[in-house]
């Protein structure tokens, strides 16, 4: 699958996994870097679906698909789907970060 990025910063994040655990911590980061594997390693986003490990759940309210793959009890990576009808075709992610998004706000740790 193609990873793209939602600007400068948040690639510079995800390339450098050490400036990463220094901002999010080890586990964190030891979950992030698995699923950047899998991106990497994947041929489409069906591939999240099939390993049933992060538990993706499509957000509501964006204009794109956007998804939530769980880093652990709180935080999520979120991704935007580009260029696709349905997520299960996809061959392309943008990166918008890691966040927790309950209680109806953004608690960002990435960006």
């Amino acid at each position: 699958m193609e990873i793209c990025y939602s600007n400068r910063k948040i690639e510079k994040i995800f390339c450098d996994y050490k400036e990463m655990q220094r901002k999010i911590g080890v586990e964190k980061t030891k979950a992030v870097k698995q699923i950047m594997d899998v991106f990497k390693a994947a041929e489409t986003f069906s591939l999240i679906f099939k390993l049933c490990k992060w538990h993706p759940e499509q957000l509501e309210g964006y204009k794109k698909m956007t998804w939530a793959l769980r880093v652990d009890a709180s935080y999520r990576l979120l991704c935007e789907l580009m260029d696709c009808e349905q997520a299960q075709d996809c061959r392309k992610v943008c990166v918008l970060g890691v966040a927790d998004y309950h209680g109806g706000k953004y608690n960002w740790l990435i960006p």
